[in-house]
């Protein structure tokens, strides 16, 4: 089965704030992923928050404003990705679905992913609350949260299926 796992960075909250970058990762194939960051200036309808703003220049990763691909064309490029995807994750999928989703309407493009397909890490791991879970030491970068959020499926599987404890 394909699990992908998919991560966003953005300037706000909302469903319709600018994408800075998307990530994405097949959490069973780590060389098969996805890396873009957008540029800003395409998105002038999409929406930037002021206390995001300020966020994340208090971030020791620098923000991702140096894209130079277009939104619409980095969804068309995603959905090509996705393509036999069978499980969509995320951690939080009301935050970055909302949004992705919300794109991928503003442009009437079809939402690459159906309702069901779509996976919550953070409940997941909330299911076990006795297991300790590593830090991520490089927050703040789509393909990089992505790929250890997909460490942690994976760690969490192996422990269901009694291999290992998912702490790394």
């Amino acid at each position: 089965m394909k699990r992908v796992m998919i991560d966003i960075e953005t300037l706000g909250l909302d469903r319709d704030s600018v994408i800075l970058s998307i990530g994405a990762i097949d959490c069973e194939h780590f060389n098969n992923q996805f890396y873009r960051e957008l540029d800003i200036t395409d998105q002038l309808r999409r929406t930037v928050d002021l206390n995001t703003l300020r966020w994340w220049l208090t971030q020791e990763t620098p923000m991702p404003v140096h894209g130079n691909t277009v939104l619409k064309v980095v969804l068309e490029e995603l959905t090509t990705f996705l393509l036999g995807t069978e499980e969509v994750w995320a951690k939080g999928p009301q935050f970055d679905f909302m949004i992705l989703e919300h794109a991928f309407r503003s442009y009437q493009l079809q939402v690459p992913w159906k309702y069901n397909q779509v996976r919550d890490l953070r409940t997941l791991k909330s299911m076990y609350p006795g297991l300790a879970w590593a830090e991520n030491t490089n927050k703040h970068n789509a393909l990089s949260d992505a790929r250890f959020q997909a460490e942690q499926l994976n760690r969490l599987q192996e422990y269901v299926d009694g291999k290992h404890s998912p702490v790394s």
